[in-house]
């Protein structure tokens, strides 16, 4: 059986098993899996606090 994940299981999955680790690179601005997770859980909080719902 193929196990299917979204973006933020990946996501979870990739900081667990390399956080210092590039994720993502823009010519000289680079940012970890480390930092790119803790951003998105930080957007996710502020959205869920303004009342986004899934």
């Amino acid at each position: 059986m193929v196990r299917s994940y979204n973006p933020a299981d990946l996501l979870e999955i990739m900081t667990a098993a390399a956080p210092a680790r590039p994720a993502l690179v823009a010519g000289a601005e680079r940012r970890t899996f480390a930092q790119l997770n803790e951003r998105a859980n930080r957007v996710g909080r502020h959205l869920a606090g303004a009342g986004v719902r899934a």
